[in-house]
Protein backbone atom coordinates (compact mmCIF):
# COMPACT_ATOMS: atom_id res chain seq x y z
CA UNK A 1 0.00 0.00 0.00
CA UNK A 2 1.44 3.23 -1.05
CA UNK A 3 1.88 5.84 1.71
CA UNK A 4 -0.16 8.66 0.51
CA UNK A 5 -3.40 6.31 1.22
CA UNK A 6 -2.67 6.54 4.82
CA UNK A 7 -2.37 10.83 4.36
CA UNK A 8 -4.77 11.83 2.29
CA UNK A 9 -8.66 11.76 3.06
CA UNK A 10 -9.86 9.54 -0.42
CA UNK A 11 -12.61 7.24 -0.75
CA UNK A 12 -10.97 3.88 -0.34
CA UNK A 13 -12.12 0.10 -1.42
CA UNK A 14 -9.48 -1.97 -0.17
CA UNK A 15 -9.34 -6.40 -0.14
CA UNK A 16 -7.66 -7.78 2.51
CA UNK A 17 -6.00 -10.94 1.06
CA UNK A 18 -4.61 -14.30 2.40
CA UNK A 19 -0.95 -15.34 1.15
CA UNK A 20 -0.85 -18.93 2.22
CA UNK A 21 -4.02 -19.84 0.36
CA UNK A 22 -3.59 -23.48 1.89
CA UNK A 23 -4.52 -22.05 5.01
CA UNK A 24 -7.82 -20.82 3.82
CA UNK A 25 -9.58 -23.39 6.00
CA UNK A 26 -7.79 -22.99 8.99
CA UNK A 27 -8.01 -19.35 9.33
CA UNK A 28 -11.79 -20.06 8.89
CA UNK A 29 -11.63 -22.22 11.96
CA UNK A 30 -9.72 -19.57 14.18
CA UNK A 31 -11.93 -16.60 12.83
CA UNK A 32 -15.46 -18.87 14.20
CA UNK A 33 -13.44 -19.76 17.44
CA UNK A 34 -12.64 -16.02 18.05
CA UNK A 35 -16.09 -14.81 17.26
CA UNK A 36 -17.45 -16.59 20.03
CA UNK A 37 -15.80 -13.89 22.50
CA UNK A 38 -18.94 -11.42 23.14
CA UNK A 39 -16.57 -9.14 23.62
CA UNK A 40 -15.44 -7.99 20.28
CA UNK A 41 -17.99 -7.11 17.45
CA UNK A 42 -17.27 -8.77 14.31
CA UNK A 43 -17.81 -9.19 10.81
CA UNK A 44 -19.96 -12.57 9.81
CA UNK A 45 -18.05 -15.37 8.23
CA UNK A 46 -19.75 -16.71 5.01
CA UNK A 47 -20.70 -20.74 4.40
CA UNK A 48 -17.75 -22.42 3.21
CA UNK A 49 -19.46 -23.73 -0.12
CA UNK A 50 -19.79 -20.01 -1.22
CA UNK A 51 -16.03 -19.52 -1.06
CA UNK A 52 -14.13 -18.56 -4.39
CA UNK A 53 -12.79 -21.33 -5.90
CA UNK A 54 -10.10 -19.78 -8.25
CA UNK A 55 -6.02 -19.54 -6.51
CA UNK A 56 -6.95 -16.03 -5.28
CA UNK A 57 -8.38 -16.03 -1.61
CA UNK A 58 -9.60 -13.27 0.25
CA UNK A 59 -10.47 -12.71 3.56
CA UNK A 60 -11.99 -9.39 3.45
CA UNK A 61 -13.54 -6.46 1.18
CA UNK A 62 -14.38 -2.84 2.45
CA UNK A 63 -14.73 0.60 1.79
CA UNK A 64 -14.30 3.40 3.79
CA UNK A 65 -14.81 7.45 2.80
CA UNK A 66 -11.98 9.63 3.99
CA UNK A 67 -9.70 7.80 6.56
CA UNK A 68 -8.65 4.83 5.08
CA UNK A 69 -5.17 4.52 8.10
CA UNK A 70 -8.53 4.81 10.91
CA UNK A 71 -10.19 1.46 9.44
CA UNK A 72 -7.26 -0.26 8.80
CA UNK A 73 -6.15 0.15 12.39
CA UNK A 74 -9.87 -1.42 13.62
CA UNK A 75 -9.24 -4.03 11.43
CA UNK A 76 -5.88 -4.38 12.94
CA UNK A 77 -7.45 -4.07 16.56
CA UNK A 78 -5.92 -1.10 17.85
CA UNK A 79 -9.48 0.63 18.17
CA UNK A 80 -12.57 -0.07 20.20
CA UNK A 81 -13.74 -3.61 20.06
CA UNK A 82 -17.27 -2.03 19.89
CA UNK A 83 -16.92 -1.47 16.44
CA UNK A 84 -17.63 -4.01 13.41
CA UNK A 85 -14.08 -4.80 12.53
CA UNK A 86 -12.03 -8.23 12.05
CA UNK A 87 -9.65 -7.30 15.33
CA UNK A 88 -6.82 -9.39 13.88
CA UNK A 89 -4.21 -8.84 16.24
CA UNK A 90 -6.72 -10.85 18.32
CA UNK A 91 -6.74 -14.08 16.76
CA UNK A 92 -4.86 -13.96 13.49
CA UNK A 93 -1.31 -16.23 13.91
CA UNK A 94 1.07 -15.02 11.65
CA UNK A 95 3.17 -18.41 12.28
CA UNK A 96 0.50 -20.54 11.41
CA UNK A 97 -1.40 -18.57 8.65
CA UNK A 98 1.23 -16.32 6.82
CA UNK A 99 1.34 -12.97 5.69
CA UNK A 100 -2.25 -11.07 4.46
CA UNK A 101 -1.47 -8.25 1.67
CA UNK A 102 -4.06 -5.16 2.00
CA UNK A 103 -5.29 -4.03 -1.98
CA UNK A 104 -6.42 -0.76 -2.05
CA UNK A 105 -8.39 0.81 -4.80
CA UNK A 106 -9.10 4.35 -5.04
CA UNK A 107 -12.97 5.62 -6.48
CA UNK A 108 -12.69 8.66 -8.40
CA UNK A 109 -16.64 9.76 -9.02
CA UNK A 110 -18.84 12.88 -8.21
CA UNK A 111 -21.76 10.31 -7.95
CA UNK A 112 -22.67 9.47 -4.30
CA UNK A 113 -23.24 5.72 -4.90
CA UNK A 114 -20.25 4.97 -7.03
CA UNK A 115 -18.15 3.53 -3.36
CA UNK A 116 -20.99 0.99 -3.09
CA UNK A 117 -21.35 -0.10 -6.33
CA UNK A 118 -17.53 -0.63 -6.59
CA UNK A 119 -17.30 -2.56 -3.80
CA UNK A 120 -20.42 -4.90 -4.53
CA UNK A 121 -18.61 -5.48 -7.70
CA UNK A 122 -15.25 -6.06 -6.30
CA UNK A 123 -17.29 -7.88 -3.50
CA UNK A 124 -19.11 -10.29 -5.96
CA UNK A 125 -16.15 -11.14 -7.84
CA UNK A 126 -13.55 -11.89 -5.31
CA UNK A 127 -16.44 -13.52 -3.00
CA UNK A 128 -14.35 -12.87 0.48
CA UNK A 129 -14.89 -15.40 3.45
CA UNK A 130 -15.62 -12.73 6.00
CA UNK A 131 -17.83 -9.83 6.31
CA UNK A 132 -20.82 -8.96 4.14
CA UNK A 133 -22.02 -7.28 0.44
CA UNK A 134 -24.20 -4.29 0.44
CA UNK A 135 -24.71 -1.52 2.10
CA UNK A 136 -24.15 -1.80 6.01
Amino acid sequence: MELKYLQNKLDIIYLIKVENKNRYTDVVEEFIKFKTNKEFNTCREKNGNNWNTCDEKYLYVGSCKKNIKNRLMQHFGFRTKSTYALHLNEWWNFTKFGEIKIITYEVLSSKNDALQVCEDILWDYYKPILGKQGKK
